[in-house]
């Protein structure tokens, strides 16, 4: 599935690359699954309006990750891996669902 995520991933990385992020490991803050229900907001129009709590996302090789992630936490941070940089055309495409809570 392909979507235009409100974080320009295509970006970071170098052309010959992709960004394939699964929705699942999303870590979504609650407020956002009420303005979902409440606005009536699809899914896809949430993820394209919104950061749905991911305020900045970190590429690294991918041997770095667990590094990476634990420097970020060691700084009183929150972090964790949201996906992966693939051969491709400078697309994000995403996997998984978004799994909202109030």
């Amino acid at each position: 599935m392909k979507y235009r995520v409100n974080v320009d991933l295509a970006n970071q990385t170098k052309a010959g690359f992709s960004e394939l992020i699964d929705l699942s490991t999303y870590h979504v803050n609650p407020v956002f699954g009420v303005i979902k229900q409440r606005g009536s907001i699809s899914g896809e129009h949430m993820l394209r309006t919104f950061n749905l709590g991911i305020g900045i996302a970190v590429v690294c090789q991918q041997s770095h990750v667990a590094e990476v992630v634990s420097h970020i936490q060691g700084c009183g941070e929150y972090a964790y891996p949201i996906g992966e940089v693939v051969p491709g055309h400078g697309e994000v495409a995403c996997t998984g669902a978004l799994r909202y809570r109030e």
